[in-house]
């Protein structure tokens, strides 16, 4: 009997055993990312070059200031300093933008001035911004960049995903679940944007590095933006 009843239990924790491994298990599935696709907008492109920021000491009623803050004052003008041939030459009121080493922002302005300096191998372009940057000072380091031509609803990728050897441009893209490096022609540049002038087809899904974030979005604030997506894993 003992043994009969031993059989009876070692039976039972059998089929026990056998119905747990047949339950489903529950796992945490991972939400559904929507794939990073070629972008499609405008492209702004631009040539930088170092500055530095010049503060107007007259504010905008007429009376004193500190000199050399621009909390008070009317003007901030940004002077870039571009290598000569660089650039096509830059005329007044053409679209620019400055950065400031103080923040990320990018101050939209109009080309105001341009001058060669006495060798011809500098070409100095004053920038005058639209708003005066909030504790902006004389001499403060800057980034300037020229606007040079605009591509309207164009095709185009962020340019951190645009990868270069020599003369040859390529981006990495998943095409039936395959990871292929596909040869591209680049047209215009800027701004963290690069027009693909051919090679990519609107729907193709781009890879980035795990981490990282794309965006087909506008860049440096300039309108609304589309949702940014963490990357995966090629």
């Amino acid at each position: 009997m003992l043994l009969l009843v031993v059989g009876v239990a070692v039976g039972d924790g059998l089929r026990k055993a056998r119905a747990d491994r047949a339950a489903p298990v529950a796992t945490q599935s991972k939400p559904a990312r929507a794939p990073i696709v070629v972008c499609r907008g405008d492209v702004d492109g631009v040539v930088t070059a170092h500055g530095t920021v010049g503060v107007d000491t007259s504010s905008a009623d007429g009376g004193d200031t500190v000199k050399g803050t621009a909390s008070t004052v009317a003007t901030v003008v940004v002077l870039g300093e571009f290598p000569a041939g660089s650039t096509p030459e830059p005329y007044v009121g053409q679209r620019a933008w400055a950065s400031l080493s103080s923040d990320d922002t990018d101050y939209e302005g109009r080309v105001s001035g341009a001058q060669y300096d006495d060798g011809g191998s500098i070409l100095y372009v004053a920038v005058t911004l639209d708003h005066a940057p909030v504790g902006a000072t004389d001499g403060d380091p800057a980034t300037v960049a020229l606007e040079v031509g605009v591509s309207e609803d164009t095709l185009y990728v962020p340019t951190s995903l645009l990868h270069r050897r020599g003369t040859t441009s390529w981006v990495d893209v998943r095409r039936a679940g395959v990871t292929l490096e596909v040869s591209v022609r680049v047209g215009l540049s800027g701004r963290g944007r690069s027009e693909i002038m051919s090679g990519l087809r609107p729907d193709d899904e781009l890879v980035v590095a795990p981490g990282s974030k794309v965006s087909c979005g506008a860049v440096s604030g300039a309108g609304p933006s589309q949702p940014t997506y963490d990357s995966e894993a090629a």
